[in-house]
């Protein structure tokens, strides 16, 4: 409830990846919740995500903007007068920026929510798992952030304790990324047969960019281990290191035992992840990245695969109990695992029904959407306090 009384809570949502249709569903199931009204600012166009020139049609109000700086994350800005005109007609009670804190957007958002909707609570989004100390301005927009905002959202532990070191710790818990779990089913079609993969061929399957970082080379590497156990590698995906990837396979022999996808429809990877057996998860953490949250972790085990993945940065937390995990960068260990997988069907089918339980139970919309409910009525009353 709003301040105890029974009026609606008005949530103004601002972000560039709510562009893509999937990515719209927390916004979908946010506006389906009793007692919220939603209105979202999101890019006329987002060229780095997919689907930036479709048009948008939701049973809530969406206001497409223009945007600078687009091909840079941090860097981009919204068209003030936008943000400005939705602030003062819409007049909300929250204003949700999913958008980092350090960010040109999410300070200019938090900055001119400040000035139209001074009454407006402030939440924000982090997927940063590195604590980094930025140069000026981007510091003191961070600071500007932390200081307007009423709470947070990071997407896992490790986000959250890189809030908490710079100072910010207030109605800060833990929401991660949902699934569609009507996409994302263990039941539907699957893709075997358009790559005559037989019946019984055990599958291993990779989504994501092809990226040294990605780690897609080990899964090649272990191809070649002569104490694997025989399977198909998958390759979802696309990216700059393909070339060096495809010359590892060349390499080691094992070219004809890899199946190259290139990149594919999002309506279409389930089918993809439905091929599969088990899919990996081989991150590697750089200087300056490492695995902030692992949404393929969370695809795959709603699709019923149970996942093997590297420890790098919040793959342990997300995979859990519903899969295995290997030390980051080691071969043999990820073989071992692989194997282990492979050849153990009983411990196959015991990690498919956990992670569809827990596909079900942590990381559906609906649940998103009710623990962002809940956070936002903490914000208004960290506001009325901070104000009385």
């Amino acid at each position: 409830m709003l301040s105890g009384s029974k009026s609606r809570l008005r949530v103004l949502r601002i972000s560039h990846s709510a562009t893509v249709d999937a990515y719209r569903e927390r916004d979908r199931q946010l506006s389906d919740r009793e007692g919220i009204d939603l209105e979202l600012i999101t890019p006329q166009q987002w060229e780095h995500l997919g689907g930036q020139n479709e048009s948008i049609s939701e049973l809530f109000k969406v206001h497409r903007a223009k945007t600078y700086g687009t091909g840079s994350v941090p860097l981009f800005a919204f068209d003030p007068q936008i943000i400005r005109s939705a602030l003062l007609r819409f007049k909300p009670d929250i204003v949700d920026v999913h958008e980092e804190p350090y960010s040109v957007s999410g300070f200019e958002t938090v900055w001119l929510a400040h000035i139209f909707a001074p009454s407006a609570a402030c939440v924000f989004y982090s997927a940063q798992n590195i604590l980094k100390h930025y140069p000026p301005p981007f510091c003191w927009s961070e600071q500007y952030v932390f200081n307007h905002s009423y709470g947070a959202y990071p997407c896992s532990e490790g986000v959250k304790s890189v809030l908490s070191a710079k100072g910010f710790s207030s109605n800060s818990d833990v929401i991660p990324l949902g699934v569609d779990l009507l996409l994302y089913a263990p039941d539907g079609p699957q893709k075997r047969a358009d790559y005559n993969i037989a019946a019984d061929e055990f599958v291993i399957g990779y989504f994501g960019r092809l990226e040294s970082y990605k780690g897609v080379q080990f899964l090649i590497q272990s191809l070649a281990d002569p104490d694997s156990l025989n399977f198909r590698l998958l390759v979802v995906g696309s990216g700059s290191y393909e070339s060096e990837l495809r010359s590892i396979a060349n390499g080691l022999g094992v070219s004809d035992r890899i199946v190259w996808t290139g990149p594919v429809p999002g309506m279409e990877v389930p089918a993809y992840m439905r091929t599969c057996n088990l899919i990996a998860v081989p991150s590697l953490t750089t200087k300056t990245w490492k695995e902030q949250f692992g949404r393929i972790v969370v695809e795959s085990i709603a699709c019923g695969v149970p996942v093997v993945a590297f420890d790098s940065g919040s793959l342990p937390e997300v995979v859990s109990d519903v899969g295995l995990i290997a030390a980051e960068g080691d071969l043999n260990q990820l073989s071992a695992a692989i194997n282990r997988m492979a050849g153990d069907p009983e411990l196959r089918a015991t990690l498919r029904e956990k992670g569809l339980s827990k596909a079900h139970t942590d990381y559906s919309w609906s649940r998103i959407a009710e623990i962002m409910h809940t956070m936002y009525d903490t914000a208004i009353v960290l506001r009325d306090q901070r104000r009385s």
